[in-house]
């Protein structure tokens, strides 16, 4: 069967609270698995981003660990991971949004909107990389996106696109993760994870609040760099502030741990507190592994931004009574589209031609989206493939990209592959990591809208009713 994607609904009840765990399905992973990366995305409605590189692809993942939207990136032209300035690759790390730039202050290459992110972080520092600039921003350039591996070491998506994504971004706490590939582990291992570091930073906070600096010091790496200071200068401007500082109270709240290969960021907003000063902000700890033992490599704090991306881009919407987006004043690919429902073919615009599928490890699909217009025009719009599978309990679906389903049609056609086309794309796609049994595919269905979210086609494979 298609096997359903289990995760973490339970996170923290409180910052550094034990977790329970749940299982709800997901529309993309493998089964029982969950990006090895997002060890913790926070409480409530905390959101993570991941950047694929192989599969050029941006997900958004909710702290649940569902796949709420999928966007097509572009990313350096070099392949491999960033080392210094100038070598057009994309770095590979975790990383976090420092400032959002709206088109009133950028080049036109930039698109409507570009968010600066904290390249080279302290990892980065600690490795002797360098270079700057690495942003996540749109482009004036609308079949830019739709070929791989051609920016400078950005990541590089549609206009469109990139102020659907600013929706889901906080400043300097929602983070983004850029890999070459995903890698996915279990539940248990997220659990035993989470619990590790927790624990860590519990002993962390115990130990600043106690105001023995030799004992808190022991938490920092030998290689530990923060502030323009090594390990030792940092215990001398720790013991100078506990001076003037007495009677340290620590709160960490929205806890979220991130990984990537051998370290760890631990982020969270910091309630600090003493008998002569407070504040609060954001705090970001770098961890690795010494010897079993996590100790902290670099160490950030920021002040909480007041920007919101989420309000300068819908500085560019406009919306229409019945809440469809109606932004740019696009050339309107088709206004009339005769939906034949009851066969499901449409061919008055857009076609699917040499649709094939593979069933070797996994659901592949391919296919030709051909423009039927006949003006010499563009159409513009998204396209999704949903598979149904079938099961003992029923239907279950998977999706190419990963997209909300509901009995097998996409809830959000936003949530699709953007496309434009003057003759034909050919889409090549595959549904998640499904292991997919042969008898088990019910059908196959494309679905393809126009920009604004009208359907201009609907096929189902094969066509003849049978079983694929």
């Amino acid at each position: 069967m298609i096997r359903i994607f289990l995760c973490m609904a339970g996170l923290l009840a409180a910052a550094l609270a034990d977790c329970s765990a749940e299982s709800p399905a997901l529309q993309s992973g493998t089964p029982g698995v969950i990006p090895a990366n997002f060890v913790s995305l926070g409480e409530g409605a905390g959101y993570g981003i991941l950047v694929e590189k192989s599969a050029q692809r941006l997900y958004i993942y909710d702290s649940s660990y569902n796949v709420i939207r999928t966007v097509v990136v572009t990313t350096g032209k070099r392949r491999g991971n960033k080392h210094r300035s100038g070598d057009r690759k994309t770095p590979e790390g975790i990383y976090f949004f420092t400032d959002v730039l709206d088109n009133k202050g950028l080049l036109p290459e930039y698109g409507v909107m570009a968010l600066p992110t904290n390249y080279p972080n302290p990892i980065d520092i600690t490795k002797r990389k360098n270079g700057g600039g690495i942003w996540l921003h749109a482009t004036d350039q609308p079949s830019r996106p739709l070929k791989p591996y051609d920016s400078k070491g950005c990541v590089v998506t549609a206009n469109e696109d990139i102020l659907n994504v600013a929706e889901y971004i906080e400043l300097e706490t929602t983070p983004v993760v850029t890999v070459d590939k995903i890698s996915f582990t279990s539940p248990a291992k997220i659990m035993e994870e989470r619990a590790e570091v927790s624990d860590f930073l519990r002993q962390w906070k115990v130990d600043w609040e106690s105001g023995d600096v030799e004992r808190y010091i022991l938490n920092y790496s030998e290689q530990f760099r923060a502030m323009g200071k090594d390990r030792k200068g940092w215990m001398v401007y720790k013991e100078q502030l506990n001076q003037r500082n007495p009677n340290i109270r620590v709160e960490m709240k929205d806890l979220k741990i991130l990984k990537h290969n051998e370290y760890v960021v631990a982020a969270f907003i910091q309630e600090y507190s003493s008998d002569t000063h407070s504040d609060r902000g954001i705090k970001r700890l770098y961890l690795n592994k010494n010897s079993d033992e996590w100790k902290i490599i670099g160490e950030e704090w920021r002040e909480i931004p007041a920007k919101e991306p989420k309000v300068i881009a819908m500085a560019h919407l406009q919306w229409t009574s019945d809440g469809k987006d109606e932004r740019y004043d696009p050339e309107k690919a088709v206004e009339k589209v005769d939906v034949q429902t009851e066969d499901e073919k449409v061919v008055n615009t857009v076609d699917i031609e040499d649709f094939s599928i593979d069933r070797d490890k996994s659901l592949k699909v391919s296919f030709r989206l051909v423009n039927k217009a006949g003006n010499g025009g563009k159409i513009r719009g998204r396209v999704v493939t949903v598979v149904e599978g079938k099961n003992g309990s029923g239907s279950v679906y998977g999706s190419y990209p990963p997209v909300r389903v509901r009995d097998g049609e996409p809830l959000n056609y936003k949530d699709a592959e953007w496309f434009s086309i003057n003759r034909f794309k050919v889409v090549k796609g595959e549904i998640g990591n499904h292991a997919i049994e042969d008898d088990e595919i019910g059908s196959v269905k494309v679905w393809v809208y126009s920009q604004d979210g009208k359907l201009l086609l609907v096929r189902k494979f094969p066509e003849d009713g049978t079983t694929l």
